[in-house]
């Protein structure tokens, strides 16, 4: 193009030669043109037709240098989409020059080594397999593809760097692309594959367990509404078999009152193009019933525009129902409430009624409370005057039994001889009545005592009080071989000589009405209950009826005749005041022939006497 252009530029000189060449040329007249005006026309026709071509080739070369602008991009997008995909792809790309170093590999080839792809890089296939049988089948199959130029697979096992084993597959072959002195080959990790085979179909099968077994309704919706899918729980919760259910459209299963909601919300989660809702609402079943169901849809967006709805419904019928009942039960409550508080009132007002009349009795129990405490003053004055009156009378009674004793026993001995068997009997009878009368008067003088004498607070150790007074028991009761069982007995506060008192007394009349046994027995033990040390005396004596139990504990008073077994009846009156004036207590129980068993009780810790 150049050439032709350089041609065309010097055509009007060299054709304007001959009229230069002759003397007057410029005068000669062509058919009547000037040939001067001739050659400058043709000039201007041979300039017009050389920048016409100049302008064409300088196009057609911006043209060609933009195609080969864009021919070098795609080339470039290729090798660089080719490289991205050679670093993505899940499978080993080994490039292998004809002595079998690696002069190119991509990631996954080197983790399937657990090495990064520059350790691999610059080293021999062979030398990155362990095993000899294994690099003796690839220089084969090398050795294969060179001479037949097909596509051919090895199946080996390979070992990384962990000594971890992994069934591989090489590809190898030649392609159009691929330089003469190189090969290709493709390595597919079948281990890995494998695993992830697995995983795969594990993941399957979670996912079918979970949606069949889960206690939840769950289907796919198509766009329209339609059931393209439901599991067990959704078919039996709405009595459809497995079959039956998809196919069917929404409002099918849907209460009537229940299907303008349900699809406006559909058509507003489709609008939206994403998310999710939740509503209860209620279900119609194939026999035609009602259910209550929680519902949660959330719209699935797929990549090829094919959407669909997951469904998930929880049964909540029960729930509704309680709700229902609750509600219900609520208002009853409410009702009873009403009624409850003016119950409330009535009674409160009757409480308000009987707190006043309540302290009118306070009122009245205070007076008679001062009226009382007059009376208890003067009760205490009158027991103290009858003691002193007991006292004085006992001691007033003593000269003239006195009197009587003596003037019997000078009676007896001067005038014996005189008086028959009838006067001597009677004297007799009236000196033991005398003496009977004095050991009374001598016991109600020791009762009168008991309130007079004023008691000392001192500790006592009360087994070996026991222990002195068993042996003058013993002392007293020589015929007698008795069985003494006496336990642990702790120490006392209060007065020994009253104390002394009462258990002579207890012990004395234990001794006195087992003594027709054969075998006398008698038990002292003692305990701690509530604040208190409890004294039992426990015997295997005649007993007594125990109706009568308290009478034993008054003046005078005895369950047994004078000839059974002599006393008083003054000494159990006696124990009862001496234990009360210590703050205790005491009691007694028996049935006829087993036995008697007394208790006292003193407290813990006595304080001052009264």
């Amino acid at each position: 193009m150049r050439r032709i252009l350089l041609l065309f530029a010097l055509y009007g000189p060299v054709s304007a030669a001959p009229a230069w060449a002759e003397p007057g040329a410029a005068h000669i007249k062509v058919a009547g043109i000037s040939p001067v005006l001739y050659w400058g026309i043709g000039t201007l026709i041979v300039m017009s037709l050389c920048f016409w071509l100049f302008s064409l080739w300088n196009w057609r070369l911006k043209k060609e240098i933009r195609h080969r602008k864009a021919t070098e991009k795609a080339l470039i997008d290729s090798v660089l989409q080719y490289q991205q995909l050679v670093q993505v792809i899940p499978h080993g790309i080994v490039e292998v020059d004809r002595y079998l170093q690696v002069t190119y590999c991509n990631p996954p080839f080197a983790k399937i080594l657990g090495l990064e792809p520059d350790d691999v890089m610059g080293k021999a296939l062979t030398e990155l397999i362990a095993s000899e049988s294994s690099q003796t089948a690839i220089r084969q199959m090398l050795h294969s593809v060179n001479q037949s130029g097909e596509h051919l697979s090895l199946q080996l096992s390979m070992s990384d760097t962990h000594q971890q084993n992994h069934e591989v597959r090489f590809d190898f072959g030649f392609t159009d692309q691929t330089p003469s002195e190189s090969q290709v080959i493709i390595v597919t990790d079948l281990t890995r594959q494998e695993q992830a085979e697995k995983a795969l179909r594990k993941s399957e099968a979670i996912y079918r367990n979970t949606f069949e077994h889960i206690q939840a309704g769950i289907a796919h919706l198509a766009i329209d509404g339609t059931i393209t899918r439901a599991n067990t729980f959704m078919c039996q919760m709405l009595g459809y078999s497995v079959d039956e259910l998809p196919g069917l459209g929404l409002s099918q299963i849907t209460h009537p009152e229940d299907v303008q909601i349900s699809q406006e919300k559909l058509h507003q989660l489709h609008e939206a193009g994403h998310g999710a809702y939740s509503l209860a609402k209620r279900y119609r079943r194939k026999d035609g019933a009602s259910i209550w169901g929680l519902v949660s849809v959330s719209l699935m967006q797929q990549s090829d525009g094919d959407d669909y709805y997951i469904v998930v419904v929880q049964d909540i019928d029960d729930f509704k129902h309680q709700q229902d009942e609750v509600a219900e039960a609520s208002q009853n409550l409410e009702s009873t409430v009403a009624q409850r508080t003016a119950e409330l009132r009535r009674r409160v007002t009757e409480v308000e009624d009987l707190n006043r009349a309540m302290l009118n009795l306070a009122e009245d129990l205070r007076i008679s409370n001062q009226q009382l405490e007059v009376k208890s003053g003067e009760v205490k004055e009158i027991n103290r005057e009858l003691e002193s009156f007991a006292y004085s009378v006992s001691h007033d009674l003593r000269a003239p039994l006195r009197h009587i004793s003596g003037f019997v026993s000078v009676l007896s001995d001067k005038s014996s001889e005189q008086l028959d068997d009838n006067a001597r009997r009677y004297l007799g009878k009236i000196s033991d009545s005398a003496e009977k009368m004095g050991k009374m008067i001598d016991d109600l003088l020791s009762f009168s005592r008991v309130g007079r004498t004023e008691m000392m607070n001192v500790p006592i150790d009360m087994h070996q009080l026991v222990m002195e007074v068993r042996r003058d028991i013993d002392e007293n009761y020589p015929q007698l071989s008795i069985d003494w069982r006496v336990g642990s007995l702790p120490k006392v506060k209060g007065d020994v000589t009253a104390l002394r008192q009462v258990v002579v007394n207890l012990l004395d009349n234990a001794a006195k009405y087992s003594s027709r046994e054969e075998s006398p027995r008698i038990e002292v033990m003692a305990e701690h209950l509530d604040g208190e040390v409890v004294f039992s005396i426990r015997d295997n004596g005649v007993g007594f009826d125990p109706t009568y139990a308290e009478k034993l504990f008054k003046v005078f008073q005895r369950l047994h005749r004078e000839d059974e077994f002599a006393g008083t009846g003054i000494g159990l009156a006696s124990v009862r005041r001496i234990i009360q004036r210590h703050g205790g207590w005491v009691a007694g129980e028996s049935e006829p022939g087993q036995g008697a068993c007394f208790r006292f009780a003193l407290p813990e810790d006595s304080g001052a006497l009264s």
